[in-house]
């Protein structure tokens, strides 16, 4: 049994990731992750940095709610190996 501060925090994101908002702001995201995605314009070492640190975090909100609902499975079934 999970506590119910994080069991709230759960629900709280798992509504949020239902709403309209969030599903244009992913959109929004993916469509930015595919726009930048590209190493040709590159020209130096801390323009690529600055591009890799913009894909990763347009890829972690695009992969947001794939996470969480797999680590609240995983702490629900009481498999924390893979958490």
């Amino acid at each position: 049994m999970i506590d119910k501060k994080l069991q709230s925090y759960y629900e709280n994101q798992f509504t949020m990731m239902t709403t309209t908002g969030w599903q244009e702001f992913v959109e929004d995201a993916e469509e930015m992750f595919k726009a930048l995605n590209n190493v040709l314009p590159i020209q130096n070492e801390q323009e690529l940095q600055l591009k890799k640190g913009q894909l990763d975090i347009l890829n972690w909100i695009i992969t947001r709610q794939a996470v969480t609902a797999e680590s609240y499975e995983q702490l629900i079934s009481g498999d924390t190996a893979n958490a």
